[in-house]
């Protein structure tokens, strides 16, 4: 349990960042050129996926949120962090769509759980015969380049999470209300759930709904 002091430093802090960052105008702007997008993804409903799938991507989407939360609250690096880790589901989720022994050893078994690394991931979703095997038709080569463009904005989104020297919050700006900071994430956020959405509409079509 939290100090009265630490939980009073915390409330005040948050609740100031929130205040600014939802106050300052050009900020204001960018929100709500991403709202449109951010929530298409929220308002998802994966009901009609198995388990396996839906569990992860309803993760993410707690990821999103958390994300935006921590952005908002002047948590810049851990929003990153749970952008990363929103990414990382929805490719995850994918993987395992048609791969339920994978999934199965990747939940009871430690060892196993590998199987679901990025790269193993990746390498998978690039080839080819995942799009025939899912019976999709698409423009293959476009694809490709997406997904070298995810697959560089998660190497981004990395440096946040392995805490490389120059992506430290402590080394640049305090706890605190930064608009180029929040503005760079608003560009990354953007980018990370058009890609997000771009994938939920190729793998999942037909199988999700969205809330009234």
């Amino acid at each position: 349990m939290l100090s009265n002091d630490i939980e009073n430093i915390l409330l005040k802090s948050i609740t100031k960042n929130y205040t600014i960052t939802l106050n300052d105008i050009n900020c204001k702007d960018r929100i709500d050129k991403i709202n449109s997008i951010f929530n298409d993804f929220m308002k998802l409903k994966f009901d009609g996926l198995e388990f396996k799938s839906k569990e992860l991507l309803i993760e993410a989407q707690l990821d999103i949120f958390s994300s935006l939360h921590n952005s908002l609250s002047g948590f810049y690096r851990q929003a990153y962090n749970s952008l990363r880790s929103a990414l990382e589901l929805v490719m995850f989720s994918i993987y395992f769509k048609d791969r339920s022994y994978e999934y199965f050893l990747w939940e009871k078994s430690g060892a196993k759980g590998e199987d679901a690394r990025w790269g193993n991931t990746f390498n998978a979703l690039v080839k080819k015969t995942i799009l025939d095997y899912n019976d999709i038709d698409i423009d293959y080569e476009n694809y490709k380049k997406i997904l070298t463009l995810i697959n560089t904005s998660y190497g981004q989104l990395s440096n946040y999470t392995h805490g490389k020297p120059s992506h430290l919050q402590t080394r640049k700006i305090k706890v605190e209300y930064n608009k180029k900071e929040f503005l760079d994430f608003l560009g990354q956020l953007e980018k990370t759930i058009g890609n997000i959405n771009y994938l939920c509409n190729i793998y999942f079509e037909g199988e999700i709904d969205e809330e009234e």
